[in-house]
């Protein structure tokens, strides 16, 4: 009978949890009127969301990322200093605006795209009904 010994993983220290992360996800979650399962959705559990706000735990690269998402905010947002729910909520207002003069745009230009595409797809069908040159 052959026994292994353990062998224990050796981890650096990861640093304390920055409880301003947390905070910052709290105060937008709360401003969304989102519930923590409504912000966890299928990707996380409403505990971890609940640890993460207490700052008990901290959150990955990419959970980061997908909290943010869901919280309509820039990743910068949490992670930098100098956010600040009013500061979101006036970057949301200004991405609002821009999507809304992109819209405007787009309604405005649409026959233009439309004619290009006719014009496109009439050149392409043409094309095809020319026969290919013979091989030599």
């Amino acid at each position: 009978m052959v026994v292994r010994s353990r062998s224990r993983v050796r981890q650096r220290a990861k640093g304390p949890v920055d409880p301003v992360l947390g905070q910052r996800v709290r105060a937008l979650r709360v401003a969304r009127g989102m519930s923590q399962a409504d912000l966890a959705a299928d990707d996380f559990t409403k505990g971890f969301i609940s640890l993460v706000e207490t700052g008990r735990t901290r959150m990955s690269v990419r959970a980061t990322q997908i909290v943010a998402n869901r919280l309509g905010v820039p990743m910068s947002a949490l992670l930098e200093e100098g956010w600040s729910p009013d500061r979101v909520e006036d970057a949301l207002s200004a991405s609002l605006q821009l999507l809304d003069g992109l819209e405007e745009y787009l309604k405005r230009t649409r026959p233009q795209v439309e004619r290009a595409l006719s014009d496109y797809r009439s050149w392409r069908d043409g094309m095809r009904r020319i026969p290919p040159p013979p091989r030599t």
